[in-house]
């Protein structure tokens, strides 16, 4: 009789073992499926803003003069690889856009300003604890105006931004600002690199590091500097 009841303990002891390393590997694949999804989710939503930065470029150009067009294509020929080829194209295109005229004709100055350098961190720091739970949408508009293409974009990604993984804390360990051009007096653009720790709202995801890079195009409105559009490097 009591081989019989520790049979009977043996086997329920079996059938737990089995049980517990199935919910182990379950939360495993689970864990992974959710970090797959966050990256594809914030690959989708660069790539969302990349093409919508095109889309009114290519919009633009299509309702200008077709002299206008033809004098353009023969004065600035060399410089057609300009055209949203990488670099810092988009934002040359912004600017371009912004004071209406050619972007061959842009002109910009190499500038070393701390007090930008300093606004320029700080509104790359809150759009990263925005996109990353930490931070409303109602929040950006003290660095961004809501008809900037900055706002619209990040409008755009909020359904998407609803996937990503939260995090109940940020920590920025390095911050460094280089290429500082200005434009004009309203102005100016610099690349802002970041290298951040996350902490998960979640105990299933671990502590996580990495580094961005952001090129970034600043206007001045009654000596306040926001972000009119960014993007990635």
């Amino acid at each position: 009789m009591k081989f019989k009841h520790v049979a009977i303990l043996y086997v329920v002891i079996g059938v737990l073992v089995v049980a517990g390393i199935c919910i182990w590997e379950w939360n495993a694949l689970k864990e992974f499926q959710i970090s797959y999804v966050d990256e594809e989710n914030r690959k989708s939503i660069f790539a969302d803003m990349r093409k919508e930065n095109k889309k009114e470029t290519e919009t633009t150009s299509a309702k200008e003069p077709e002299t206008t067009q033809g004098i353009q294509n023969e004065v600035t020929e060399p410089e057609s690889v300009m055209e949203s080829s990488g670099g810092d194209d988009l934002i040359r295109e912004d600017v371009a856009a912004l004071l209406k005229i050619d972007v061959g004709g842009v002109q910009e100055t190499p500038i070393e300003d701390a007090a930008l350098s300093q606004r320029a961190v700080q509104c790359l720091e809150l759009y990263l604890k925005h996109i990353n739970g930490m931070a409303a949408l109602s929040d950006l508009q003290s660095i961004m105006r809501t008809d900037s293409k900055a706002y619209k974009a990040v409008l755009s990604s909020q359904q998407s931004l609803e996937w990503l993984i939260k995090s109940k804390s940020m920590t920025f360990t390095k911050e460094e600002t280089t290429d500082m051009v200005r434009f004009n007096e309203n102005y100016f653009a610099c690349d802002v690199m970041i290298d951040l720790t996350k902490v998960p709202d979640t105990e299933r995801q671990r502590t996580v590091e990495e580094s961005v890079c952001y090129r970034i195009l600043f206007e001045n409105i009654n000596g306040n500097w926001y972000m009119y559009s960014f993007m990635t490097k």
